[in-house]
């Protein structure tokens, strides 16, 4: 439910920022006469909606950030490292390192390899050792 509406503000939200473009657009199309009215018309909306469309993409973190608390955590946590008043790590790494630390002090731990595939994945390979 939540992800319905998150994804409901985040569309109401482009079509408000992007609407302004649209107007211009069809003023542009199908104004026949330069009346003054006219051409301040379309000089305010080209202006407005130049702004509105930037403000488009900067508005969907902002929505994010209001709306869902995975996105917050997130956020913390890629910052944290930059700027140390955001705090400590997620729930996911501590707990990851401490499963980690926890198999390293057993013995059960294996090296992990960032070479290339596994033994197990190169057994599996046809034609291969």
């Amino acid at each position: 439910m939540f992800v319905i509406f998150l994804a409901v503000a985040v569309v109401i939200a482009f079509c408000i920022c992007w609407s302004p473009f649209h107007a211009q657009r069809l003023v542009a199309i199908y104004t026949t006469e330069k009346t003054p009215t006219m051409v301040v018309t379309f000089t305010v909306l080209t202006y407005f909606s130049g702004v509105t469309y930037y403000l488009s993409a900067t508005i969907n973190p902002v929505l994010y950030q209001l709306l869902s608390v995975k996105f917050r955590e997130a956020y913390k946590d890629t910052f944290s490292v930059c700027c140390k008043c955001l705090g400590g790590s997620s729930s996911v790494e501590m707990e990851f390192s401490s499963h980690r630390e926890v198999e390293i002090r057993s013995g059960k731990a294996k090296p992990l390899s960032r070479l290339g595939p596994s033994e197990e994945v190169q057994q599996r390979i046809p034609g291969r050792m």
